[in-house]
């Protein structure tokens, strides 16, 4: 059960408000949610059936990130701090353990592989691996000798396939301030201290869990240059749809009974968003931003405005991929959504 935390008090976009709790509590499985409008953050809680929408549960940094270990949840800090806390399910009053990592690492994903966390740091060239206390433990390099104008081969995501861990480098060149290809991004296998195997990819990958692989949506943003790609571990790449066919920028990639679920962003980010299963492409409003999917297959998202600032219409929502439709959930949230965590199974 989640134990409500005394009421915060915000200041950022909103300027001073009115202390506010949570004005329920959420019995049993549940989202965990990160919202943000980059000068105040706050976590909350959404039950699996929408019925429930517990908020603020306890402050967070600007850009917050949330993910599910086998055990815990753990939230990251990646406005500078980095701050890393371990939560145990439905208890936000405190945290279980809290630790911090090198500064400015910007952590854009973490797994837990045995009794050790994987740290992907975008401002790095190696993933930090701590134990479950934040102990640190070693570091695994990760640039393969590539010249690199920013100096990092700018590290994203982790997908874990039948226990083999892959993350995803970007190749982005971010020295001259606007972000271009470094040539073709990577997938790469690693091990307890080494890579195993690089796969070559599209410019600028972002990567998703898929049945017996991984889905891969590369191509700079605002630019319809991008492939959808399905990856195998052992590297063989079978392409899904093009950018350019599609008519958006692809940022998700969900993985649906029927086949693949492509989510996007208009060119012109200003106009709705989109969402294409098999024949059927639906436009929606606001920007969908992280989702994940349990062991029963269904996929919980949330989405924020299109604007930075995240105010305005949000919401919390599951995939109905046979309908092409995001079943809201929850709205109303203090701020923008930006990243969640389904709490573990069984927990």
């Amino acid at each position: 059960m989640l134990r409500p935390l005394v009421a915060l008090t915000l200041v950022g976009g909103f300027g001073c408000r009115t202390p506010r709790g949570p004005s329920c509590e959420v019995d049993g499985s549940h989202l965990l949610i990160a919202s943000t409008d980059y000068q105040s953050g706050v976590l909350g809680a959404v039950s699996l059936d929408g019925s429930c929408l517990a908020e603020p549960l306890a402050s967070s940094g600007t850009d917050p990130l949330v993910r599910t270990l086998p055990d815990h949840l753990l939230y990251a800090d990646r406005t500078g701090g980095d701050g890393v806390r371990l939560y145990e399910p439905g208890s936000y009053d405190r945290p279980l353990r809290e630790f911090a990592l090198p500064a400015g690492g910007n952590t854009h994903d973490v797994v837990q592989v045995g009794q050790e966390l994987y740290f992907a740091r975008y401002e790095s060239s190696a993933l930090w691996v701590t134990d479950l206390d934040g102990r640190p433990r070693r570091t695994i390099e990760l640039g393969d000798g590539r010249p690199d104008p920013d100096g990092v081969p700018e590290v994203d995501r982790f997908v874990v396939v039948d226990d083999r861990v892959f993350v995803a480098l970007q190749h982005v060149d971010r020295s001259t301030g606007r972000p271009v290809a470094n040539g073709l991004g990577e997938l790469v296998e690693v091990d307890t201290h080494a890579v195993l195997d690089r796969i070559e990819v599209g410019p600028n990958p972002r990567v998703w869990p898929a049945r017996d692989g991984v889905f891969v949506a590369s191509g700079m943003f605002f630019a319809l240059d991008g492939t959808v790609e399905h990856v195998t571990p052992d590297g063989v790449r079978t392409e899904l749809a093009t950018e350019a066919a599609l008519g958006f920028d692809v940022t998700m990639v969900l993985d649906a009974p029927d086949g693949p679920v492509f989510v996007g962003l208009d060119p012109d980010e200003r106009e709705p968003s989109h969402l294409v299963c098999g024949d059927e492409h639906v436009r929606f409003e606001d920007w969908a931003v992280d989702a994940v999917t349990d062991t029963e297959g269904t996929t919980y998202g949330i989405s924020r405005p299109l604007d930075w600032a995240g105010l305005g219409a949000a919401s919390a929502w599951t995939l109905d991929a046979r309908e092409c439709a995001l079943r809201e959930l929850a709205s109303g949230f203090l701020l923008g959504p930006s990243s969640l965590a389904r709490s573990p199974e069984g927990r």
